[in-house]
């Protein structure tokens, strides 16, 4: 049995959905897998939305009166998407417990998502699988660290907690260029594609929830901005169609955009698997939208980041205009290079099973 260990419990569409993918592609090729349910105390006060942080009384005590309702809901459906469709571990509150239980696993394979930041979970070892009996067991899968480049006086303690593996595999060719230049990693490391990116559009309909509207442009911010708002409000004038906007503060508001609360991670692929034309800045939105084939509009500045730049030009498309509607996508060409970096994926997969006679048992 492998065990996985990220962000599954982070209240994030694309975290979990990661987490679901990683953990389906793995059956699928023969590696039976159960993902860690390691409670990372920074990403549980997230999770807890009402929790009162320490020396932010009054912060909280508002948040929990203007969005408890939403996020009350928010956190149901999510845990209600993670019990019934991801295999879980035990709770692990800590890494001892990890470690003392760490002889039950073939292997242990940490990522996807920014497991290898030094904020998101506060820089926790756990995410590293920087304990003992860890040792010649744990591996990557499409990791991130977040960043282009890492603090002066981190780059010790990330030298010493990478070089345990026998290989790599980033999210991010930035990625892969940081830990080759600025960590100067002896031992090979590789990009892959976001775990989303390895079912096809068929296995995400069969858990997809669809929405109740029948022609609507989809809103879907990784962070909000004028320009991204801009674009579907012109957008709606032209086509006719309502936006939908994936986004739980509702006093946000801007004219000729519906807010949709509390969006569980099913009913994201719903709204975008049935979009007319999906508008986003997120990664995990362009990836969807690339694999359900829907006309997309990426913004501009969102486009140059290395993530959807990376994707983007892993498919063929870094050459075209994703600004502006109509956008002709050679969808087949799409897919064939798609296939192409599964296939890369599978050859990954193969030398983990292969590594130290871990035969995936």
């Amino acid at each position: 049995m492998y065990g996985i260990i990220t962000f599954h419990r982070a209240l994030n569409a694309g975290a979990v959905l990661q987490c679901y993918a990683l953990s389906r592609y793995l059956h699928s090729i023969g590696m039976p897998n159960i993902v860690l349910d390691y409670r990372n105390s920074f990403i549980e006060r997230q999770h807890h939305p009402f929790t009162l942080y320490r020396g932010a009384m009054l912060k909280c005590a508002a948040r929990a009166v203007i969005l408890g309702p939403v996020l009350a809901t928010r956190v149901k459906k999510f845990d209600a998407f993670v019990k019934t469709h991801i295999k879980l571990s035990r709770p692990y509150m800590s890494i001892d417990e990890l470690n003392a239980e760490a002889d039950a696993y073939t292997a242990f394979i940490t990522g996807s998502d920014q497991v290898f930041s030094d904020d998101c979970a506060q820089f926790d070892a756990a995410y590293f699988l920087d304990f003992p009996q860890a040792a010649d067991k744990k591996f990557s899968y499409a990791a991130s660290f977040g960043s282009n480049k890492l603090k002066e006086d981190l780059k010790q303690e990330y030298f010493a907690r990478l070089s345990g593996y026998p290989f790599l595999s980033l999210r991010e060719e930035a990625g892969a260029k940081l830990a080759k230049e600025q960590l100067q990693l002896k031992f090979p490391v590789e990009s892959h594609i976001d775990p989303v990116m390895l079912l096809e559009a068929g296995d995400w309909m069969r858990i997809a929830k669809k929405p109740p509207q029948q022609e609507y442009i989809f809103l879907y911010t990784m962070l909000p901005s004028d320009t991204i708002f801009n674009k579907a409000s012109e957008l709606g004038k032209q086509t006719g169609l309502p936006v939908l906007w994936a986004d739980d503060k509702y006093y946000r508001v801007h004219r000729g955009i519906k807010h949709r609360l509390a969006v569980a991670p099913d009913e994201l692929l719903g709204y975008i698997a049935g979009a007319s034309y999906v508008v986003t800045n997120s990664f995990h939105g362009t990836a969807f939208a690339l694999l359900f084939e829907r006309r997309l509009i990426i913004e501009a500045a969102s486009a140059k980041g290395s993530r959807v730049a990376n994707l983007l030009a892993l498919l063929g498309l870094e050459s075209k205009d994703l600004q502006q509607a109509g956008a002709e996508i050679d969808w087949a060409a799409t897919r064939r290079r798609l296939e192409n970096e599964r296939q890369r994926t599978a050859e990954y997969f193969a030398k983990i099973r292969g590594c130290g006679g871990l035969l995936g048992a």
